[in-house]
């Protein structure tokens, strides 16, 4: 059921209680989730396992690359286990209780948790925004949406925040925001002609296409319109970053080496997403993996360099979907630390 809402530059803290509610319980302790240590100071890493924790329900394309980094940690004397939640205050709180030694979440919602307490900490930028706002082909920009019905998942959300950023600078155009809870069906919701326009992702851009022919196009990438701005970050325990430091930098390190793959063989990665990807086609495939690395989502640096951060903070927090009084800084929420430096 699509729940509606008036589209206002004030905090949208709906989702405050969920947060909330993740920090009393992830405070409740943090153990490793294979029992072993390592001392904080030497030179190995002890841990030999790991547990992902991903904030999808099923493979998306922006988790490709992680989920390839899982399948090939044997390389690095390492296996691992990978679990899905569609609610990404769900792996806040496997990873904060030590039941995940990773997690990704959306910046917001990561961000959000750690000023609340929750004690994790971001360590890269898993992918920059893989979004496009899409609309009918009789909208030009997204000052046109006055007045139209503008689908988000959730009142705090990155698909909120890219709504906002994209009505950033249009004065007096309000349009009717309408809650929808996933990108494939504000896709059907537009199909069907129950929804105007929304931010949507890559593949499900596709879908409208294909489904719809030109009736709706892309009025707005969110990416790049807006380089360097953070969509997921990869996070783990703070009491992991103290106790297995060597550890962490292994396992960001192999990461980075499957994001720097991506790029050296396109054709090949999208076979990849084809396998990984559910209802997958070859030749969406093959569009996606050309379009995305385009794009360069996948930031082969980790993607903490610069002011990336802040920006995204206060990209959050000029959207009106959070105010800056509920955002950590950027030292608090993130570190480069783990980074293997080339």
């Amino acid at each position: 059921m699509v729940r509606s809402t008036t589209h206002r530059r004030s905090p949208r803290i709906a989702a405050a209680g969920a947060i909330i509610l993740a920090a009393s319980v992830a405070l409740l302790g943090c153990s490793s989730s294979d029992g072993s240590s390592a001392s904080s100071g030497g030179t190995k890493a002890e841990k030999n396992t790991v547990n992902f924790a991903y904030s999808v329900a099923v493979m998306q394309l922006e988790k490709v690359p992680l989920h390839l980094a899982m399948q090939d940690l044997s390389s690095i004397g390492m296996t691992g286990k990978e679990s899905f939640s569609q609610d990404a205050n769900e792996v806040v709180q496997s990873v904060a209780r030590g039941e995940s030694d990773f997690g990704i979440g959306n910046a917001s919602t990561v961000f959000t948790a750690i000023k609340t307490g929750v004690p994790i900490k971001a360590i890269m930028t898993t992918n920059l925004p893989d979004y496009v706002v899409a609309a009918p082909s009789s909208i030009a920009n997204p000052c046109d949406l006055g007045g139209k019905r503008v689908g988000i998942q959730a009142k705090v959300s990155s698909v909120t925040l890219y709504t906002d950023m994209a009505l950033g600078g249009c004065t007096g155009a309000k349009p009717n925001i309408l809650v929808l809870p996933g990108s494939a069906a504000r896709v059907q919701a537009m199909i069907a002609g129950q929804l105007d326009a929304s931010a949507v992702q890559y593949p499900d851009m596709l879908t409208l296409t294909s489904k719809a022919g030109d009736k709706f196009h892309s009025i707005y990438d969110v990416a790049s319109k807006n380089p360097g701005i953070i969509d997921s970050v990869l996070f783990t325990s703070t009491a992991t970053l103290e106790k297995d430091p060597n550890y962490v930098k292994a396992f960001v390190g192999h990461v980075l080496d499957q994001y720097k793959k991506v790029y050296e063989d396109v054709p090949a990665f999208a076979g990849e997403i084809e396998k990984a990807v559910p209802n997958m086609s070859a030749a969406d495939a093959q569009t996606l993996a050309k379009q995305a690395t385009d794009e360069k989502i996948w930031p082969v640096d980790g993607g903490f360099g610069g002011t990336a951060v802040q920006d995204t903070l206060d990209a959050i927090a000029k959207s009106g979907m959070l105010p800056a009084s509920s955002l950590p800084t950027a030292s608090d929420c993130c570190t480069a630390k783990f980074i293997p430096q080339s």
